[in-house]
């Protein structure tokens, strides 16, 4: 089992609930604007991987969770503050092999914070004011509201679901939902993030 925790965090499972009334997606995205965790490994590549391996793995997840298989990729990526050694800024593109694209644009050399994500699919949208809490909408393409409100978890709420699934998994013997197939898929999409952003072009990935 690798630990993409967002599966188990309640608002992002409301979400994906909705996907089958209102999709299939168009497009997705995520915006993050921070400063970068005071961790002191977090900075050095050859400890963290990165803020793209370390932090946006997560949305990658989500990304292909609700938008299916990842074939193209197009990034920029900077390196804004002094005294690290990793990318602190990405812009990213992935187009889905179902015709969809997700959109991330995070750095972690702000002068004010700012989270915001959402999905438009054919038939409504969801908008999000926030990351793991915040004011949330979702919405009929005839304009009619479904659910709106704002959403408050425990962040605790997420990490006991993700382990009562793991437990689960090993007493039926059963594959967990996040398994080893997720970790390589998301790895490559990582790997095809940097290769884009060193070459300048995009780059599409291979089973």
């Amino acid at each position: 089992m690798i630990s993409f925790s967002l599966r188990f965090h309640g608002l992002f499972r409301k979400v994906a609930e909705y996907l089958d009334l209102l999709g299939p997606v168009t497009t997705q995205w995520y915006l993050a604007l921070g400063r970068m965790p005071t961790n002191p490994w977090i900075g050095w590549k050859a400890k963290s991987g990165g803020m793209i391996n370390e932090f946006a793995v997560h949305l990658l997840y989500v990304f292909s969770w609700y938008a299916g298989e990842v074939e193209e990729v197009y990034a920029k990526l900077w390196r804004l503050g002094e005294e690290r050694d990793i990318e602190d800024t990405a812009s990213l593109l992935l187009v889905h092999k179902g015709g969809a694209t997700s959109t991330l644009v995070q750095t972690w050399w702000a002068g004010h914070s700012l989270r915001h994500w959402g999905v438009q699919c054919q038939r409504g949208t969801v908008t999000v004011e926030g990351y793991l809490s915040g004011h949330y909408k979702i919405s009929k393409a005839d304009m009619s509201t479904l659910e709106e409100g704002v959403f408050e978890e425990p962040v605790e709420e997420m990490y006991k679901r993700q382990l009562d699934h793991f437990i689960h998994s090993v007493v039926a013997e059963k594959k967990p939902e996040v398994n080893e197939e997720d970790g390589l898929r998301i790895h490559r999409i990582v790997s095809a993030i940097h290769r884009s952003a060193a070459e300048g072009r995009p780059v599409r990935l291979t089973s």
